[in-house]
């Protein structure tokens, strides 16, 4: 038996193949396991086994796969082949861990996993060694599952393959360090679900899922997305479910703050906070826009246009578009980029009220005859310059009748009626 006391000396088994079943349970390996391209026609069990540094670099599991609370302080499964179930439930990885270029057939478990970082077991390796797991390239084709795993070093899935109809779903999973997702292929289907406290963060650090294509559906259930980057991926067929986003602080300038607490958009996505083009996050809030209004879901749509108008305005200050700038600012204070119905009201009789004022100044304040009218009769004029230009607001050119037909439409009789 090789234990903690009488380890297995260092072995090598590349190239070997293993016709039965074979079972390392409780196996301490004191020096390099080595199973490069090896191949194991059937059942393998490593339960309870202690690597000091195993090597499956290009080996085939044709059957189930145990690896039930294993131990490794460094580990390599470089383009390893997972043909049936495989299971790392409690396996804990002390430091490096490597799956690059693997292939998850079937289902696979990483429930309870241990990616740790243990100072005594790593004493002797360089820092870019002690901490990252890696799956980048990795293909997965079956049910994966990484749940109730704390990752306390980085974790890369960079162009990762979720195909056929392949699920990874990470549940109660905390990145605690910097998560990499980019240019994954997800033609399944990828869920993040949050921890069990509402909103607890899962990526402490930051993620990034840049340049992902969604053949399939991306699912971020319950996540805090405050430090999350989408750069380039389309969102459209991305399903949100009580997620946190960046929160939107208000201004330390009263008036610009009592402005903009007319629209008032009160979330955004990490990128804008960190955009170094804003085309692109203009491109994001856009097919956010565009994915809610496939959902009927108004209320979503309302604060992605906002926040794609507020790049738009952005973008027309960055390229010196100035009368652009000017258009959208008045758009934006007038009705909120047209989801603010009761400003857009306010600020149309505004207008109205204005214009009308205009007219009964320019008629009535530079003639001698001023001041000679009484108060009656210039509160009678300026509500008949306000009808005066109605029209204007309300009616094509073409229609507006004119001045002899305006002239008809004074209120002389109204308010002598009021007055008597």
């Amino acid at each position: 038996m090789y234990n903690e006391t009488t380890p297995l000396p260092e072995i090598d088994f590349s190239e070997s193949t293993f016709c039965n079943k074979i079972d390392f349970a409780d196996t301490t390996f004191g020096g390099t396991a080595d199973f490069t391209k090896s191949t194991f026609e059937n059942e393998v069990r490593f339960n309870y086994a202690v690597f000091n540094e195993a090597i499956f670099f290009r080996t085939t599991f044709k059957n189930d796969t145990f690896f039930y609370q294993a131990s490794f302080k460094k580990t390599n499964f470089e383009g390893a082949s997972f043909n049936k179930f495989t299971g790392f439930t409690n396996t804990k990885f002390n430091s490096r861990a490597i799956f690059d270029k693997a292939t998850f057939s079937d289902q696979t478990l990483f429930k309870y996993a241990i990616f740790s970082f243990d100072e005594k077991s790593t004493s002797n390796l360089n820092d870019k060694e002690k901490q990252f797991v890696s799956f980048s390239d990795t293909t997965f084709r079956g049910d994966t599952l990484f749940e109730d795993i704390v990752f306390d070093y980085e974790a890369n899935f960079s162009e990762s393959k979720v195909l056929d109809k392949g699920i990874i779903t990470f549940r109660r999973t905390h990145f605690n360090e910097h998560a990499t997702f980019n240019d994954m292929l997800v033609d399944g289907r990828l869920a993040l679900h949050g921890l069990q406290k509402k909103h607890e963060t899962i990526f402490s650090n930051g993620a990034e899922m840049k340049h992902m294509a969604i053949e399939g559906t991306l699912v971020l259930d319950g996540a805090n997305l405050e430090k999350v980057s989408f750069l380039m991926t389309d969102l459209r067929k991305l399903s949100l479910d009580d997620c946190t986003f960046v929160e939107i602080k208000p201004s330390k300038n009263r008036l610009w703050r009592a402005l903009s607490s007319l629209y008032a958009r009160k979330k955004c996505l990490f990128d804008e906070t960190d955009a170094k083009d804003v085309a692109q996050v203009e491109t994001l809030y856009r097919r956010l826009k565009q994915k809610f209004i496939e959902e009927h879901d108004w209320q979503e749509v309302a604060i992605w246009n906002q926040a794609e108008k507020d790049m738009t305005i952005k973008k027309a200050w960055e390229n010196n578009n100035y009368l652009h700038w000017i258009a959208y600012q008045l758009y934006r204070l007038s009705s909120g980029y047209g989801e603010r119905p009761l400003t857009a009201f306010l600020f149309l009789i505004m207008v109205i009220l204005m214009a009308g004022y205009s007219n009964f100044a320019t008629e009535f304040y530079f003639t001698p005859k001023f001041l000679q009218t009484s108060l009656l009769d210039h509160t009678r004029n300026y509500f008949s310059s306000i009808i005066c230009a109605l029209p204007s607001f309300l009616i094509p050119d073409k229609l507006v009748p004119d001045e002899a037909v305006i002239n008809e439409m004074r209120l002389p009789n109204l308010f002598s009626i009021i007055a008597g």
